[in-house]
């Protein structure tokens, strides 16, 4: 998941598959697309959408960088753990 969280935070749009470390971080639709990673016709459908639809690209990069750079940095990273071990 670190690959595609860093590239979201440099703008790529992300489409990932729909298990492990993506689907803690990518809301399908909204900040990428989660795609079942075996089912080819699936991930060529959102592909193509996403060829096809160039303001559905921008938007969906955008809220993915924007999401990334506020939750997935470093700074917020060791906080989410500071605040765990604080807790215990």
């Amino acid at each position: 998941g670190i690959v595609i969280a860093d590239a979201m935070i440099f703008g790529a749009l992300a489409v990932a598959g729909n298990s492990g470390g993506p689907m803690d971080f990518i809301k399908s639709g909204e900040t990428g697309f989660l795609v079942d990673g075996y089912d080819h016709d699936s991930i060529a459908s959102v592909v193509r959408g996403l060829l096809l639809d160039h303001k559905m690209q921008k938007d969906i990069a955008q809220n993915g960088y924007n999401f990334a750079k506020k939750e997935l940095t470093w700074d917020q990273h060791c906080s989410t753990i500071f605040t765990s071990l604080n807790k215990n």
